[in-house]
């Protein structure tokens, strides 16, 4: 019965996860390139950790579900460019 529980549970995480992804992915990719690569770069500047992680997710989600857009993936890359320069920044 636990065991049962924890498979349950843990579909459920993954799940939710890809629910995530998918949430994460719409947002950015519902725009115009442009303008994804603008929300993209600004948040490059404020947290450009979390900003690679998420374009991370939205490349793979991209990846999984066979999307092609090959200027928003530009814009995708230019901003991973950014945030990992601004990390690679000494800071003053």
């Amino acid at each position: 019965m636990r065991n049962e529980k924890i498979a349950g549970d843990a579909a459920f995480e993954k799940a939710e996860r890809s629910n995530k992804r998918k949430e994460l992915m719409q947002r950015y990719t519902g725009t115009s390139a442009d303008d994804c690569r603008i929300m993209m770069e600004l948040s490059a500047e404020k947290n450009p950790g979390t900003t690679l992680c998420e374009i991370a997710l939205i490349l793979a989600e991209m990846n999984h579900l066979g999307i092609a857009k090959k200027s928003h993936r530009q814009a995708l890359a230019k901003a991973g460019r950014n945030a990992l320069n601004k990390l690679s920044e000494l800071s003053e």
